[in-house]
């Protein structure tokens, strides 16, 4: 599985009804909690991706992973829930 995305524009749900979204630029400030919260060669390697990012990426399965499991621990539900349905949205087989 690989997804595209832009987290400098990505859509983040407004309310727990997921009818409003605004477009917001995550980059620095999620790079950095995965620098810093989540261990692993891979996870420093990501945040480096995610932070020096211009425009659309590619991330793989095991990016996706790491970014799914932050998204449950280290965030606030309305990210993890605009993450989950982002990806089933945007996967590419």
């Amino acid at each position: 599985m690989k997804v595209k995305v832009d987290f400098g524009s990505f859509p983040m749900y407004m309310g727990d009804d997921k009818q409003e979204k605004i477009v917001c630029d995550i980059r620095k400030g999620f790079a950095s909690r995965i620098y810093t919260d989540i261990s692993g060669i891979e996870a420093h390697l990501l945040a480096e991706k995610i932070y020096r990012s211009e425009g659309v990426i590619e991330l793989n399965e095991g990016e996706c992973a790491i970014i799914g499991s932050a998204a449950e621990v280290l965030f606030y539900g309305s990210f993890a829930d605009s993450w989950h349905d982002y990806v089933e949205k945007h996967k590419e087989e």
